[in-house]
């Protein structure tokens, strides 16, 4: 059974229907941790404790009536404890009261942005009535209250939904501290659409200012890679902006943190260097431009740093500058493999044209994520270095 607004409109909108916040209500009834009042009888068969426990039971069970009695007497005694009235609210609509249950949790969210279920409330009804500044605003509370909490997750999914509110949202986390990083807690473990719709909703945020932790951004990106790689480059560019893409068609071609390894340093789509190498890896710059260096590790050869590109299928250029002992030879060089399982791609050889050095890319169809490598080949120790990397279509 769902609460109405009128005999048209659910109160809590479409997602949200009354027996799923029940069990959402059940919890925070339960916890009540962080409470504002206190129980006017601490103990007997009125006191609004036994009242909390008799309501999560008749909830879990689904008796409506039973839940609505320990409702009125949890309001009747401790009305200005976090949880109450919005209780009171849900038990009614369960059990048929839907124009009492709206002025309830109406109520209940004028008392404090801390009710997690008032607030829900409140924002999925002005997204409902079309009030999205009010929605956003609802939304942030929740944000700011219980990010973790399942019913916050549910609620801000209808928010990204919705192009108004989402905006509206957006903005009010580009004007925030602390709080809009919260949008980011549990994201790996969450659908790929709504990681996808979270992605667009970063990505308004951060024209309106907002602007993610490095760490935890790299984080996030790292974990949702190892399942899906073309939604992980979403969310980064999402929360990174396009990066070097149009000087170079990479993310990153500064080398600023080629000589840093692990999710906490790096991400996939900047250069990192790679675990494997025995090479002393740093980062340098001559004439503004900005270069990675390596010395030692020439006993074998061996990848140096890495960086994971997303292309589309079709035929490309990858070129470099590179100190050079033997002429026409590289000291470093760009490989290239593509980390899609069983994907195609085709890698030329190396070609001296113009002062640099280049090979030809072919990306198959079956091809999502290409893997870019500084290679460096045995037999040298001293310092070699490895510039103005750039892959562009020739198609």
């Amino acid at each position: 059974m769902s609460i109405p607004l009128n005999g048209k409109r659910p109160v809590l909108g479409r997602a949200l229907g009354t027996a799923a916040l029940a069990g959402l209500v059940l919890v925070t009834v339960i916890a009540m941790t962080d409470r504002v009042g206190a129980s006017v009888m601490p103990s007997g068969p009125l006191s609004a404790g036994k009242a909390r426990g008799v309501f999560a039971a008749a909830n879990s069970a689904g008796d409506s009536d039973t839940s609505l009695a320990a409702g009125e007497r949890m309001v009747r005694w401790a009305p200005v404890v976090r949880g109450s009235l919005s209780a009171y609210g849900v038990a009614l609509g369960t059990a048929g009261y839907p124009d009492r249950a709206a002025e309830v949790l109406r109520a209940a969210s004028s008392l404090g942005w801390r009710d997690e279920v008032a607030q829900a409330y409140a924002s999925t009804q002005a997204l409902v009535n079309g009030e999205v500044d009010l929605a956003a605003f609802r939304m942030e509370a929740l944000l700011r209250s219980a990010p973790e909490s399942q019913l916050t997750r549910q609620t801000l999914a209808q928010i990204m939904l919705d192009d108004g509110a989402r905006l509206a949202l957006a903005r009010r986390m580009g004007e925030g501290v602390e709080w809009p990083a919260n949008v980011l807690i549990g994201l790996r473990d969450r659908p790929a659409e709504e990681i996808a719709a979270t992605a667009v909703l970063l990505a308004e945020a951060r024209q309106f200012g907002f602007r993610a932790d490095d760490r935890v951004a790299r984080w996030e990106t790292f974990a949702i890679y190892e399942e899906n790689p073309r939604l992980a480059w979403a969310l980064w560019l999402a929360l990174n902006g396009e990066g070097g893409l149009a000087r170079s068609g990479l993310w990153d071609d500064t080398f600023a943190v080629a000589d840093k390894v692990g999710s906490g340093t790096s991400a996939p789509f900047e250069w990192r260097r790679a675990t494997s190498t025995s090479a002393n890896v740093n980062v340098g710059e001559v004439d503004g431009k900005p270069r990675v260096e390596v010395i030692g590790g020439g006993f074998s050869a061996q990848d140096i740093s890495r960086q994971a590109i997303v292309l589309e299928p079709g035929r490309y250029v990858m070129s470099w500058s590179a100190s050079s002992r033997i002429e026409g030879r590289p000291d470093l060089h760009l490989s290239a493999v593509c980390v899609t399982p069983n994907g195609s791609m085709t890698l030329g050889p190396i070609v001296p044209t113009e002062g640099k050095f280049g090979r030809l890319l072919e990306v198959g169809a079956d091809c999502e994520v290409v893997q870019a490598r500084i290679f460096a080949p045995s037999g040298d120790t001293t310092m070699r270095w490895l510039s103005d990397v750039q892959i562009a279509s020739v198609d």
